[in-house]
């Protein structure tokens, strides 16, 4: 039995019939289709401390590379965790091996299709420089830029790198990088920038469906008036601090590595220190639903010629 598979020209309003042999080999849809939350390239952002981790690691259909070896105190480990194992001379051998295997199961393992859906690695500052000591070792060089001319070093580690997250995301896999961010100079403002280079940041931002911001700001306290009313006030208690994503893009071209979503989501979204990941799917869900919402709004009203009749 042959099927056939098709979509609508919307310009002609006919639907487009794809032959029938490549119905096994692809998909087609037409539309609206937000995809999966776990199934996007996203990059968690912020200074050390504000919950990025733990965030990455709240999330149970994830497997989490902890490159930084940090201690497993996190407070909602929900993932699954991998430290690499030494199995050659070379860090970032070991790495791109124990990825490439991942993605070689994932490809032929059902069950594991089933519970895996995401590929977390912390961080990506620690990433960048396995593969760098990798290159310099392999020119016999003490620093990247040494390597080649314009920028070669770079480019080489900047290519390794990617080609390995690249081969995660077309089997279907979405993956998560936190990445580190320090205060910078741009201009006559002092803004948080991604801590790696130029190149590697320029790369990131290109991949990246989604980036946030994570943030540990003063919570509120209820503070009671003379007159009885009650109204909130930041505390200054360490303890009352809250985890918040954020989700503003900045509209200064220098700005460019800022937070990005293509749905609606609220920033400013409070990150709870356990079930943080189901939080964000959730206001996930309800951006897509809004975003859906405003799609089928467009799709209903009727097309006129805008006529103002005067």
């Amino acid at each position: 039995m042959t099927t056939t598979q098709s979509i609508v020209n919307v310009t002609a309003n006919r639907r487009i019939t794809l032959p029938a042999a490549l119905s096994g080999r692809m998909d087609v849809s037409q539309g609206f289709d937000a995809p999966d939350l776990d199934s996007l390239r996203i990059v968690i952002t912020g200074r050390g401390g504000t919950g990025k981790s733990n965030l990455a690691a709240s999330n149970p259909r994830a497997v989490l590379f902890d490159l930084e070896r940090q201690p497993r105190t996190l407070l909602d480990p929900q993932c699954t965790y991998a430290r690499i194992k030494t199995t050659s001379t070379s860090p970032a051998d070991d790495l791109s091996a124990a990825i490439e295997g991942l993605i070689d199961a994932y490809r032929r393992d059902v069950a594991l299709q089933e519970t895996l859906k995401t590929v977390a690695i912390d961080s990506f500052d620690t990433m960048v420089d396995i593969f760098t000591r990798q290159v310099c070792k392999e020119h016999g060089a003490k620093d990247i830029g040494d390597v080649g001319a314009k920028g070669k070093g770079y480019a080489l580690v900047r290519n390794r790198i990617f080609r390995l997250l690249d081969d995660v995301h077309a089997v279907g896999l979405g993956w998560v990088l936190i990445a580190h961010e320090n205060l910078s100079e741009v201009g006559n403002a002092t803004v948080p920038k991604l801590t790696v280079s130029p190149s590697f940041r320029d790369q990131l931002v290109r991949s990246r469906d989604m980036k946030f911001k994570m943030d540990c700001v003063p919570g509120n306290v209820m503070k009671k008036l003379k007159d009885g009313r009650q109204i909130p006030m930041l505390s200054k208690d360490p303890k009352d601090r809250e985890y918040r994503m954020f989700i503003d893009t900045s509209i200064v071209p220098e700005q460019y590595d800022t937070p990005k979503s293509p749905v609606p989501i609220g920033s400013g979204l409070l990150i709870p220190g356990k079930g943080g990941w189901q939080t964000l799917r959730d206001a996930y869900a309800e951006a897509v639903e809004k975003r859906r919402a405003e799609v089928e709004l467009d799709t209903a009203a009727p097309k006129g010629n805008n006529q103002t009749g005067e």
